[in-house]
C-alpha cells in the first residue's frame, strides 16, 4: 500500500506549515494533531533543539530558510504479533 501525506492511513507525520517568513511543523498521528509531543529539530545551521508541540500539534516557529531535519516518537498502546513475535505497543 502507498502512504500519502495527509491521509489517515499514515501512522505519523511531521508536516511543514508556512507562517509568514517562518516555518512551523505540525505533528499528526493517523491524521490528528498530537499535543505535547517532544520533537527534535536540526536547524539549517546544523544546531539542534528539542521543542514541544502545542495543543494543535504545532512546534514553535523557526525563522531560518533552508533544510530542516525533525524526528519524534509516537507510541500506540496495542498488542499484536509481527514475524512470530508478540508486542505490547
Amino acid at each position: 500500500d502507498k502512504l500519502v501525506v495527509g491521509e489517515k492511513a499514515v501512522p505519523a507525520e511531521l508536516v511543514p506549515v508556512a507562517a509568514g517568513s517562518e516555518v512551523k511543523f505540525q505533528f499528526l498521528a493517523a491524521g490528528k494533531a498530537v499535543a505535547d509531543a517532544e520533537v527534535t529539530v536540526i536547524n539549517p545551521d546544523g544546531k539542534s533543539a528539542k521543542v514541544k508541540t502545542d495543543a494543535t500539534g504545532h512546534t514553535p516557529a523557526f525563522p531560518a530558510a533552508g533544510r530542516y531535519g525533525l524526528w519524534t516518537k509516537h507510541v500506540v498502546a496495542a498488542t499484536g504479533e509481527l514475524g512470530g513475535k508478540k508486542y505490547e505497543e
